[in-house]
C-alpha cells in the first residue's frame, strides 16, 4: 500500500502501465518517488538511469549488451522483464535467460544483424517454443535452414527479409511463398533480395495468391523481382498484380526495383493505405496511368515514389495535376526523383498549391532558388500543408528564408520544415532559426 496516496500498489503499476507515451510513464515515475514507486516500477525508474527510455516502453528492448549490466542494472532488469506481454530482442542468443525472465506469453519480436546462430547457449528446441510474432533477419548463409526454421514458428505474424547488397546466397523464393501460403498467423512478409533478380513461376503466383486468399494480409513487400521467361499466360501475370493491388486489408505494399511498364493499371483499386514505389522502371505513359487509378482509392493515405527518372515530363505533371483529387491521401513523397527539364519546377510548383497533403516530401529533387520562389507562391495559396521536407538540394539561404517566411500569410501554418543539406552556410542556420521563430514555424530542422 502506498500510504500517502490511499491506494494499493496494484493500481499504481496498472495507472503506470496505462501511460503509452515514456516521456509521460517517467515523468510519473519521477513523481511518485521512491518511498511511492511499488517494487516493479522502482526497477524500471532505475532501468531508465541507464537505458533509452524508447527502450523500456511501451516495449521492452533487450539485446546481448545488456546482459553485461552491471549486477544492480541487470537485477533490475530482471525483475521488470516478466511484466511484459511485448519484448523485443536485438541479436539476443541466450535463450535460458529469456526462459527464466520473461512472462510465458510474452508476444517477441527478433532481430538478426547476422545468420541465426546455430551453437549453445542458442536452442532451437527453446526458441521454436516462444511466442515469436515477429522475425526479422538482416542475413543469411544457409537458405535451406530458413523455411525448416520458419515452419516451427507457429505463432509467427510477421516475417522480413531484407539481405545486404553482398549476400549471394540463393533464397528459396518458392518455398518461402509455399510456407506464407500454409501458414495460420501470417498477414506480413517482405522479401528484399539484392540485386538479384527473382523470376516468378505460376506455381510461384499460385502460392502468393493463396495465401492472399487464406489470410488478411497487411504487409508484403519485395524487390528485382520478375517474371521467368517461360510464364506467357497473362492470366498469371495479371492475378499477381490484382492480387497485390486490390487486396482490401493491405497496409503497407512497398516494390523496390520492379519493371511496372507491363502493368496494366485500368483494373487495379491500390486498396493499400501506404503505397512504396522505389527505382522501379516506369515509363510517363505508366505514371500516367497510376496516377489516374490513384485518384480512385477510398483508402491511400501515404504515397511513396522514389527515383523516377524518365525525361518525358508529361507523366509527372499529369500526377501533380491529379493529386487534389487523391482525397485521401496525408502524406506524398517523390523524393529522388529526376526532374531534368529546367523549366520543370516553374510549371510544377504552381500545381502544389492545390493540394490536400498535410506532408509533402521533395528530397534531393534539385531544388534551386528559384524552384523554392516558385514553391513558395504555391503554399501561400495553400490551405492543406502543414510540414514540408526538402532535404538534399540547393535552395540556400535565400531560398529558404523565403519558405519560412510563407507561414506569415498562411492560413493554416507550417508546423515542420526541414531543410538539411540545401548548402545552407553553418554561420547562417541561427539567423533562419530566428526567422522560423518570428514565423511561427515550430520545427525547423537545418
Amino acid at each position: 500500500m502506498a500510504p500517502s496516496l490511499g491506494i494499493p500498489d496494484d493500481a499504481i503499476i496498472q495507472i503506470a502501465f496505462h501511460l503509452q507515451d515514456p516521456s509521460h510513464l517517467f515523468a510519473w515515475l519521477e513523481a511518485l518517488g521512491p518511498a511511492l514507486r511499488p517494487d516493479p516500477l522502482e526497477c524500471l525508474w532505475k532501468l531508465g538511469l541507464t537505458k533509452q527510455h524508447a527502450d523500456l516502453w511501451p516495449q521492452l528492448v533487450i539485446s546481448m549488451d545488456d546482459l553485461s549490466l552491471d549486477p544492480t542494472t541487470r537485477s533490475a532488469l530482471e525483475s521488470i522483464a516478466k511484466y511484459y506481454t511485448d519484448v523485443r530482442l536485438i541479436n539476443f542468443v541466450d535463450l535460458p535467460w529469456l526462459h527464466s525472465n520473461l512472462h510465458p506469453l510474452a508476444l517477441q519480436t527478433w532481430h538478426f544483424d547476422s545468420d541465426i546462430p546455430t551453437s549453445p547457449p542458442f536452442s532451437w528446441t527453446i526458441w521454436a517454443s516462444m511466442r515469436i510474432t515477429r522475425l526479422y533477419l538482416s542475413d543469411l548463409s544457409d537458405d535451406m535452414i530458413l523455411v525448416e526454421i520458419l515452419s516451427q514458428l507457429h505463432h509467427l505474424t510477421a516475417f522480413q527479409l531484407n539481405l545486404p547488397s553482398g549476400c549471394r546466397v540463393e533464397i528459396p523464393i518458392e518455398s518461402i511463398l509455399a510456407w506464407a501460403a500454409s501458414s495460420a498467423q501470417l498477414t506480413e512478409l517482405e522479401l528484399f533480395t539484392p540485386c538479384a533478380s527473382i523470376r516468378l513461376t505460376e506455381r510461384m503466383v499460385s502460392h502468393l495468391v493463396d495465401w492472399f486468399q487464406r489470410q488478411p494480409v497487411r504487409v508484403f513487400g519485395f524487390s528485382y523481382w520478375g517474371f521467368h521467361h517461360q510464364v506467357n499466360d497473362p492470366d498469371v501475370v495479371h492475378a499477381f498484380y490484382s492480387t497485390l493491388f486490390n487486396c482490401p486489408t493491405m497496409d503497407l505494399l512497398t516494390c523496390h526495383f520492379i519493371d511496372l511498364n507491363g502493368v496494366n493499371w485500368t483494373d487495379l483499386t491500390i486498396s493499400t493505405r501506404r503505397f512504396e514505389l522505389s527505382a522501379c522502371n516506369m515509363s510517363s505513359d505508366i505514371v500516367t496511368a497510376l496516377a489516374t487509378q490513384l485518384t480512385n482509392s477510398a483508402r491511400l493515405e501515404h504515397f511513396i515514389l522514389h527515383g523516377y527518372d524518365d525525361p518525358n515530363m508529361a507523366g509527372i505533371e499529369h500526377f501533380f495535376s491529379v493529386v487534389p483529387r487523391m482525397l485521401s491521401l496525408k502524406v506524398l513523397d517523390l523524393s529522388y526523383c529526376h526532374f531534368e527539364s529546367k523549366t520543370a519546377w516553374q510549371t510544377l510548383a504552381p500545381l502544389v498549391q492545390a493540394f490536400q497533403v498535410d506532408t509533402l516530401i521533395f528530397c534531393g529533387v534539385k531544388l534551386t532558388p528559384n524552384a523554392a520562389q516558385w514553391l513558395a507562391h504555391a503554399l501561400l495559396a495553400n490551405d492543406n500543408i502543414q510540414a514540408l521536407d526538402i532535404r538534399y538540394n540547393y535552395v540556400g539561404f535565400e531560398g529558404a528564408k523565403t519558405l519560412i517566411q510563407t507561414n506569415l500569410k498562411r492560413r493554416v501554418r507550417l508546423v515542420s520544415i526541414r531543410l538539411e543539406y540545401n548548402s545552407i552556410r553553418q554561420c547562417e542556420k541561427p539567423l533562419l532559426q530566428d526567422v522560423a521563430t518570428q514565423c511561427g514555424v515550430q520545427i525547423l530542422t537545418l
